[in-house]
């Protein structure tokens, strides 16, 4: 388990050069294009617009901070709002609008085939996990406890597969997102 923080994020720019997110974790296999088969990044949205067209992959975004954000696109009209997630494929053209001005968000990418997913978890759950491979749970308010390793707001643990337990245990006083990518299973109870 590796415990990493804002520092350790590298800043990338947006496909679309509106602006900037801070690229937490990446694969190392990549595309034929040299694209990673996964990504999780986050990044703050201070205006509205369209986003970034990515059409190999499957995105999840989560709400961090902020009022809400309004997503508008082919098929697709939701409005988050702080910890709330959606799912989209990234080939959509998505429009964000802000509710009541900038956010902050989680994007976790990935192509199909890695089997990959995010979802908001809070303390008391309890994590199922056998690994295939990655599992990263990014702290989004207050404070986490993974096990034994502890999570502040804006820091992220990555677990390799050597990682995996039975059951880990989710405690604190905040909340945060897990990720799960290249075939990790995973269960919330």
């Amino acid at each position: 388990m590796e415990r990493i923080g804002p520092g350790d994020y590298r800043p990338q720019p947006w496909r679309n050069g509106r602006g900037l997110t801070e690229e937490i974790a990446r694969s190392r296999p990549s595309l034929p294009s040299g694209a990673p088969l996964w990504r999780l990044s986050r990044a703050v949205v201070a205006g509205g617009g369209p986003f970034s067209v990515f059409p190999e992959y499957r995105r999840w975004l989560t709400l961090l901070t902020g009022t809400g954000l309004r997503l508008t696109g082919p098929g697709l009209d939701i409005v988050l709002g702080p910890g709330e997630t959606a799912a989209f494929d990234g080939a959509l053209p998505v429009t964000g609008t802000l509710t009541g001005g900038p956010v902050e968000v989680l994007n976790l990418m990935a192509v199909p085939e890695v089997g990959a997913t995010a979802a908001v978890v809070r303390p008391g759950m309890r994590l199922a996990w056998r690994a295939s491979g990655r599992g990263m749970l990014h702290g989004a308010a207050g404070r986490l406890r993974l096990g034994r390793a502890n999570l502040r707001a804006g820091g992220t643990l990555l677990l390799d597969p050597g990682d995996a337990a039975t059951v880990l245990p989710l405690g604190g006083s905040g909340w945060g997102v897990w990720a799960a990518v290249e075939g990790a299973d995973h269960v919330w109870t």
